[in-house]
């Protein structure tokens, strides 16, 4: 009888370590699910290359959320050489992502990708990546960002509804958001 009631608390030892074991790696598993999102790839319908790759070769995600915010994707840190780079503006249309990023001093960064969520970032390939970012002095919590290459200035002009390209002063037809969120 004695033997009995030991293999009983023994096995209900190691079933509630399974369970145990069973509900933290759920925990990780949904944590690092809810801590990824796709790279912005670079817009092939203007005259500027899209985005970079992530620097470890696999597809750019968002870090998990610190106190001060979320993070941006990996592969901008790498390409702007800052860290932590913490999201102000996620969007994404039909076409593409856009993140507005900031650093520690408050310098702002464009992060554009063209494609679908969770690709790989690769810099004048699918990515664009700006470090001349400023509010837009029209839109109340939005952003433009300018690039500046040898056939003229285009501009992004990002918010959480839409996403509107000047390209050598046309601007294009607004790419509605499909989600997005302001930091």
């Amino acid at each position: 009888m004695l033997q009995v009631l030991l293999a009983m608390v023994f096995l209900a030892i190691i079933g509630g370590s399974g369970g145990w074991l069973a509900a933290q790696r759920q925990k990780q598993h949904h944590a690092a699910a809810s801590a990824h999102t796709s790279s912005p790839a670079p817009d092939p319908t203007t005259a500027d290359p899209p985005g970079p790759a992530p620097a470890s070769g696999t597809p750019s995600a968002v870090a998990t959320r610190s106190a001060a915010g979320r993070e941006c994707p990996k592969h901008t840190e790498a390409v702007a050489k800052i860290t932590p780079l913490l999201e102000l503006l996620y969007l994404r249309t039909a076409q593409s992502e856009v993140w507005i990023c900031q650093d520690p001093g408050g310098a702002l960064y464009y992060q554009g990708h063209l494609g679908p969520p969770g690709e790989a970032l690769a810099e004048g390939t699918n990515a664009l990546f700006l470090d001349t970012v400023a509010k837009d002095p029209d839109v109340a919590g939005g952003y433009v960002a300018t690039n500046v290459d040898p056939k003229g200035t285009t501009r992004y002009f990002v918010s959480t509804g839409q996403l509107v390209k000047e390209i050598h002063g046309t601007r294009s037809k607004p790419e509605p958001a499909v989600t997005s969120r302001a930091g």
